[in-house]
């Protein structure tokens, strides 16, 4: 492995004066509700060591709990009763996934995610290092292998 093979993250350490810490936080803050508002992504974001870092749940994931991820994305808890959850909700979603819903509205929520991060990189073109720090990683099959 030779030093063209490593990728250096664009770390920054808090305190610094020279990074844009507020247009960090606005990229996150504009993946975060574009994402929610056009997919309907459950999505949390976070600055880690001057990165973007992001975390998301899709309608794959959430085979059992699909109609509520549509409706509340990104809750962690439950707003519906249970009863509701095991004879409406647990029900459709196997049904949507077995007609290959789920996986079509999976295929879209992560057009979804990656537009809007390489929007949100193209809208803060000074930081667009740090917001696509971690893109390679969440779409290559082949990046942890």
């Amino acid at each position: 492995m030779n030093e063209t093979d490593c990728k250096i993250s664009p770390y920054h350490e808090w305190g610094e004066e020279d990074f844009d810490w507020k247009a960090l936080d606005e990229a996150a803050k504009y993946l975060e509700d574009k994402c929610r508002k056009w997919g309907r992504v459950g999505i949390w974001t976070k600055e880690k060591y001057g990165t973007l870092r992001v975390s998301t749940t899709s309608a794959f994931a959430l085979e059992y709990d699909f109609l509520h991820s549509m409706v509340y994305p990104g809750y962690a808890r439950i707003v519906w009763p249970k009863w509701f959850r095991c004879y409406v909700d647990w029900p459709i979603g196997k049904a949507l996934r077995f007609l290959g819903v789920i996986r079509l509205v999976n295929k879209y929520q992560t057009w979804i995610l990656k537009h809007f991060w390489l929007k949100a990189a193209n809208k803060w073109p000074h930081i667009k290092e740090e917001i696509m720090d971690e893109y390679d990683s969440y779409f290559d099959p082949n990046y942890w292998s």
